[in-house]
């Protein structure tokens, strides 16, 4: 439980580098891990950073394109009818396909910050990805042991539970992101980080008890 918990903080620091304008060094680093790539002791860390910069070059070619479809009629009538309920689920799926909470509040912060979606959607579709980002735990623990099971069960509960306590105070949060930076990507970011130690504190105090009701649900 406290390493899921963990887990839920340290993903945080993906989304805070997103926010960060790192796109002029997507090509020499990614040139830089491909050079790692072809070293056998380079490999794991050349590979990771390939993954890491190709995703925020990816960012950067979604935000240029959208710029095109500012003034789109398609655009403009659903995205902003996008509204909260809508964008938790569509954050849920979206997470649960990609197999990734961090990429798709990487696109969230690239659509806010193109105005195509309200602070309000924006921020159900960060809640919602971290409940889809256990899709692939669960998948993964399907045919393993009880105790991976348990685990699996465990996050999605923790994110679940998490994502429901704070839902309702959306209204009320929603005003206040420029109090956390100017930037809109930013402001994003630090709602995912927020949000995520927050309930991860909230539970690391119930680990015992949700310990106790995870072996009741998955005995043996």
């Amino acid at each position: 439980m406290g390493i899921i918990l963990g887990a839920n903080v340290g993903t945080c620091l993906t989304v805070q580098l997103m926010a960060l304008d790192l796109h002029a060094w997507a090509c020499p680093l990614i040139l830089m891990g491909l050079v790692l790539i072809l070293w056998p002791r380079g490999r794991a860390s050349g590979l990771a950073l390939v993954g890491v910069e190709v995703t925020f070059f990816s960012l950067e070619l979604l935000e240029n394109s959208l710029e095109a479809w500012q003034k789109s009629k398609a655009w403009l009538f659903l995205l902003p009818h996008l509204d909260p309920i809508r964008g938790f689920l569509a954050g849920i799926f979206m997470a649960a396909g990609l197999h990734s909470s961090s990429v798709v509040t990487g696109i969230t912060m690239v659509l806010f910050e193109q105005k195509f979606l309200s602070a309000l959607s924006a921020l159900a579709v960060v809640l919602g990805a971290n409940i889809g980002t256990c899709a692939t735990g669960l998948l993964a623990s399907l045919f393993s042991s009880r105790a991976a099971q348990r685990t699996a069960l465990a996050h999605l509960l923790v994110n679940i539970l998490g994502a429901l306590m704070f839902f309702p105070l959306l209204l009320l949060l929603a005003p206040l992101l420029p109090l956390l930076s100017r930037d809109p990507g930013f402001q994003i970011a630090h709602f995912h980080t927020l949000f995520n130690l927050a309930s991860s504190l909230v539970f690391l105090l119930f680990t015992g008890i949700l310990a106790g009701i995870l072996e009741k649900l998955l005995p043996g």
